[in-house]
């Protein structure tokens, strides 16, 4: 991952290294680093040695893999296409029909992990929506309802007894 110009992979903690690789990406040679949150996309150093140019990640919690049957014809086989919700199909292709293999495999199973991972997330969020405390609103004296200083008597009345009686003023 230190291999990447221009993005931070230890931005997230948990973010781990899966695969990476060389794949043609709509037939142009691409650097991929599958993580187990998504697969980055790099454009490829002209000097060895240089770090890969970041183009993308494709976040992978909402993404379906699969294959596509090889084709007679010249660029038509070991391909696969990488669909990440509301986006068109990526069509992507390597080498050997063993790297194919492994790249779906992993692919597969990363994006299971990375699903599952987004609706355990999105489970302990709503649980934690339901149990919180009703919002307390301010009355009209500045004082929050169901605050015990907030006093339900009249002005000029007196809750207040001196233990000896009522007594009452006469002018």
């Amino acid at each position: 991952a230190e291999k990447i110009k221009d993005f931070d992979a230890t931005s997230d903690m948990n973010r781990v290294l899966v695969h990476e690789g060389t794949i043609k990406v709509g037939g142009k040679e691409t650097i991929a680093f599958l993580f187990n949150d998504g697969l980055v996309l790099c454009n490829p150093s002209k000097k060895p040695g240089l770090k890969h140019k970041f183009s993308r990640m494709v976040n992978l919690s909402q993404a379906a893999v699969n294959n596509i049957e090889d084709q007679e014809g010249e660029g038509l086989q070991n391909r696969f296409e990488l669909v990440e919700h509301g986006a068109k199909p990526m069509v992507l292709q390597v080498e050997k029909v063993t790297g194919k293999r492994i790249w779906i495999k992993h692919l597969k199973a990363t994006i299971e992990k990375a699903s599952n991972l987004q609706q355990q997330q999105q489970q302990q969020q709503a649980a934690q929506n339901s149990l919180s405390p009703p919002p307390v609103h301010p009355t009209r004296n500045g004082r929050h309802s169901g605050d015990p200083s907030h006093s339900q008597e009249s002005p000029g009345s007196s809750s207040s007894s001196s233990g000896h009686g009522s007594t009452s003023a006469s002018p």
